[in-house]
């Protein structure tokens, strides 16, 4: 599918890494509730500071009853074995990703400074 113009119920999303081609998918339905949900934490990059805000973010949710799980990609060139999060090194791997994706019910990504 070639790059097209968003529309109102169409999202397009462009992939940095240079593919044309992406097969379409069709979104999920946006949930009502959290409640008995587990939402996924994305860490896609180096800070510190994104670490921390995940595990407040974790906190807030945990006290209303939410369970989450957080995923780090790519590799970590600061110490964060302080954090209890699942490392997955290689990006490209898709299969880990569906794995990740099949153990939550929502994702929270773009954390950033």
């Amino acid at each position: 599918m070639p790059v097209s113009t968003p529309t109102p119920d169409r999202m397009v999303i462009v992939d940095p890494r240079g593919r044309i081609e992406q097969a379409a998918v069709e979104a999920p339905k946006r949930l009502s509730t959290l409640e008995g949900k587990t939402v996924g934490i994305i860490l896609d990059g180096p800070w510190r500071s994104w670490f921390v805000m995940a595990d407040r973010i974790a906190a807030i949710l945990d006290e209303q009853g939410v369970k989450t799980k957080q995923l780090a990609l790519g590799a970590q060139s600061l110490d964060m074995s302080d954090f209890p999060v699942e490392r997955l090194s290689n990006r490209e791997d898709a299969s880990a990703l569906d794995a990740f994706a099949a153990q939550v019910d929502a994702v929270l990504v773009g954390l950033g400074n």
